[in-house]
């Protein structure tokens, strides 16, 4: 298929790449690094619009991470507008990464300290987009794109909510009402623009899904059956404040699903943004910088001595993850990947070490210098705040100067600069 760009270049479309409710996405011939994105029915003057002020106006600070439209695609025909092109970005949908069944086939490797990674990438990306009064508005796992550095880029992008240049907004008039707070449940899209608050919920559901592996903060396990309503879902506990895992307010008949991480198995200064967030009634949330502040503030973490693939915070004085299991759930970090049915036996336990020697290490920014720049609310366009893996070698080394002694404190950023290069 061909089409035209603005300057009347012809585009060659390739391979349909994914399908999706507005359209479809195409590889673009001769172009390794670029998708086209094609609408299945003509778009109305609005979205037009909209689309027309994405390409014209995108602050570099979100086109590093975000498949933003580039250039519009017109019909060679009748010269209707028909899509636009976007960078391709890597990864999987980060639901792929916090679903244990998902994870063993495309996240084999991700340990704990890995999913705080990406949550402090996931929050800095957010953050970012806030600054510039940008707005994910149709929050979903969907939306967001991990890639085996803990690397996070956003794709859907012209659903986005956007300034229009002129004091108002170009709005985002779909929505997932698991992920969509309370107080829009009975919105009209089309006439009701978005604010920081409502995505910060969004926010809050997907960090909670990526720190409880798919459980969803209202999708608790009811005390009693029989007193709910056949219909019973996501959006109406959402309605109904019926947070399943608070450690301040009532549960409300419900309490959280078996062999789920306990709440105080997370940092207590953690876990209470949690409760910020979903509180009964409540319309003022964290917002992602300070999230991204917390997560950063995690700073030590024990390795299990039964099993190595284990992490676990240093407050608590027993392993969470060997309990669940010993309870009858998944050991989720059994480092073969699988699903076990018992307490790993020595050999398999050798096994585990094994692989998770060969790991190539991740740097959190958790134990020395940060790596982070935390965007403000009203400064200018900054580089992303994300982090890369370090080398296997580079991490060793420093960690041994460390435990040995051998590095002062005041060369940590120096040092952790130069040996993740190794």
């Amino acid at each position: 298929m061909k089409l035209l760009d603005e300057s009347g270049r012809i585009v060659v479309l390739g391979a349909e790449v994914a399908t999706g409710g507005e359209g479809k996405i195409f590889a673009v011939t001769g172009s390794n690094d670029r998708l086209a994105k094609l609408y299945q029915q003509p778009l109305n003057p609005a979205k037009e619009a909209k689309l027309r002020r994405q390409v014209a106006w995108c602050p570099d600070s979100i086109r590093t991470f975000a498949a933003w439209p580039e250039r519009l695609l017109y019909a060679p025909d009748s010269r209707r507008l028909a899509g636009f092109l976007m960078q391709r970005v890597p990864g999987r949908p980060i639901h792929q990464l916090y679903r244990p069944r998902d994870r063993r086939s495309h996240f084999p490797k991700a340990t704990w300290e890995f999913f705080l990674h990406v949550a402090k990438n996931l929050c800095a990306a957010f953050a970012t987009l806030h600054e510039q009064a940008v707005l994910m508005a149709d929050v979903n796992e969907s939306n967001v794109m991990v890639s085996t550095e803990g690397m996070v880029r956003f794709i859907d992008c012209d659903s986005f909510q956007i300034p229009n240049g002129q004091g108002g907004a170009f709005l985002c008039e779909v929505c997932r009402p698991e992920w969509t707070p309370a107080e829009l449940h009975s919105a009209e899209f089309s006439r009701t623009p978005r604010t920081i608050e409502h995505d910060r919920f969004g926010l809050a559901v997907m960090l909670f899904h990526l720190l409880f592996f798919g459980r969803h903060p209202f999708g608790g396990r009811p005390e009693d059956v029989s007193s709910l309503p056949e219909t019973w879902d996501f959006a109406q506990a959402i309605r109904k404040d019926c947070f399943a895992y608070s450690l301040r307010h009532p549960r409300r008949g419900f309490q959280p699903q078996q062999f789920t991480l306990p709440p105080e198995a997370l940092p207590r200064d953690l876990f209470e943004l949690f409760d910020d967030a979903f509180s009964p009634g409540t319309r003022i949330r964290p917002s992602a910088e300070k999230w991204h502040t917390t997560l950063k503030g995690v700073r030590t973490l024990k390795r299990c001595g039964h099993n190595p693939a284990h992490e676990y915070h240093a407050h608590l004085s027993a392993c969470p993850w060997c309990q669940i299991h010993r309870d009858g759930g998944n050991d989720y970090f059994l480092g073969a990947g699988g699903t076990a049915a018992r307490f790993p036996t020595a050999s398999e336990l050798a096994q585990i070490w094994k692989e998770w020697r060969d790991l190539v290490p991740v740097d959190f920014g958790t134990r020395s210098a940060s790596h982070y720049t935390i965007p403000r609310v009203a400064g200018t366009a900054i580089t992303v705040p994300q982090i890369r893996t370090t080398g296997s070698f580079g991490k060793w080394f420093y960690e041994s100067l460390k435990g040995v002694g051998g590095l002062p404190p005041i060369f940590d950023p120096l040092a952790m600069r130069v040996f993740r290069w190794f």
